[in-house]
């Protein structure tokens, strides 16, 4: 049974294990590796949960999280009006059935509760296609391009920046 839900402080060591996965397998889909963020994972998980404008949320399968998604809101005033979605990533063993549009659907759904909300931004690697066509039939348009935003083991790969208006 798959079951969706905002993670909370007892989720932090399943989010840490599909985090870690996350980092190593997918290592272009992330803008940190495990080295880099280790000693401050926690916080980071601890940063964006019981919150008003930011949560982590989970998908679950029989209780064991195989799914996770982030959102926060952006701080400044005058940028108040947008949110971004962060980490998004389904477990290897559950890809390619249809569970990261379902994901990216409830992160949406969740997003969009808050008030004021009139952007939602996303940040895609360009070597990944089947995020790039997940997040363009959602409703996501491409805003820009930053050539070279990653390397790793000396490959260079773009990333697509992609924005949802409320409407």
């Amino acid at each position: 049974m798959m079951e969706f839900r905002i993670l909370g402080e007892t989720d932090f060591e399943e989010w840490n294990k599909i985090r870690s996965l996350g980092l190593d397998v997918a290592p272009f889909a992330f803008g940190r590796s495990n080295e880099d963020e280790l000693p401050t994972r926690e916080r980071l998980f601890k940063n964006n949960i019981n919150r008003n404008d930011r949560f982590i949320l989970g998908l679950f399968s029989d209780e064991q999280l195989i799914g996770i998604s982030g959102f926060f809101r952006h701080e400044p005033i005058k940028a108040f009006h947008k949110g971004t979605v962060w980490s998004v990533f389904v477990s290897p063993d559950f890809q390619g059935k249809g569970l990261g549009r379902k994901l990216m659907d409830e992160t949406l759904k969740e997003a969009w509760k808050m008030e004021s909300l009139e952007a939602i931004l996303i940040g895609v690697s360009s070597d990944n296609p089947t995020a790039i066509n997940l997040y363009r039939s959602l409703g996501f348009t491409d805003y820009g391009r930053e050539p070279n935003c990653l390397k790793h083991e000396g490959k260079y790969v773009d990333e697509i920046l992609m924005v949802m208006h409320r409407g």
